[in-house]
């Protein structure tokens, strides 16, 4: 009954929380050190603190265009290094979606058909 409750859960359970908060604070940190600045920046500007100028413009096309989708693009790389099961699994699809593409020449003439392995021909063919 303690464990259904969490009481008496053993030292694997407590390892799993502790990752679980360590993924969660780096989430965190990521989104804070990439918008933080950001949402500053852009209450300055919108209480006439910062004025409009040509540096002004450069650092609102600078977050708009870098600074906040590199926040969403931590996340995948947060995302496969915290978590083996998604890192293995995303590892074996590349692996089998990644195959050698060989062209045979069709019986047309000027034809050529792709082929993932050998004997499997696709039915798309191509002018080369």
């Amino acid at each position: 009954i303690n464990a259904e409750y969490g009481g008496g859960g053993g030292s694997d359970q407590c390892d799993e929380k502790t990752r679980i908060t360590i993924t969660i604070s780096l989430f965190t940190g990521v989104y804070l050190f990439f918008n933080v600045p950001a949402v500053t920046f852009i209450l300055l500007f919108y209480l006439n603190r910062i004025p409009w100028n040509l540096t002004t413009a450069y650092l609102t096309n600078l977050l708009f265009v870098m600074v906040i989708p590199l926040n969403a693009a931590c996340n995948p790389v947060i995302y496969l290094w915290r978590m083996k099961r998604l890192r293995v699994q995303s590892i074996q699809m590349l692996r089998r979606s990644v195959r050698p593409v060989q062209y045979q020449e069709s019986s047309i003439q000027g034809r050529y058909t792709a082929s993932t392995r050998i004997g499997e021909e696709t039915t798309q063919t191509s002018d080369l």
